[in-house]
């Protein structure tokens, strides 16, 4: 009898992981976070759920919003700032 290997369709294929692969998380926002846009004026990310968009270098992006219609693009370290102070928790 001949020996059939079978393999599980099922499974998540293995992970390529590329230098300029963007990542996206969930997160919330608990405490507003304040930032200065390019021309320098003071912003708010409100209360609320957002996305954290993390790519290649020193910078990661943050959309909110009901349709994801606000963003902006801060340090990493500003965001990892926000969640040691416990302004922003990422959910996943």
């Amino acid at each position: 009898m001949p020996n059939h290997h079978f393999v599980d369709q099922t499974a998540p294929a293995p992970c390529a992981t590329s230098p300029l692969e963007r990542i996206t998380r969930r997160a919330r926002v608990i405490k507003p976070l304040t930032y200065r846009n390019s021309a320098g004026r003071k912003k708010i990310v409100p209360i609320g759920p957002c996305l954290i968009e993390h790519s290649p270098g020193t910078h990661v992006d943050i959309v909110w919003g009901a349709s994801g219609q606000h963003s902006a693009q801060l340090p990493k370290e500003a965001i990892e700032n926000a969640e040691a102070d416990g302004q922003l928790v990422l959910l996943e």
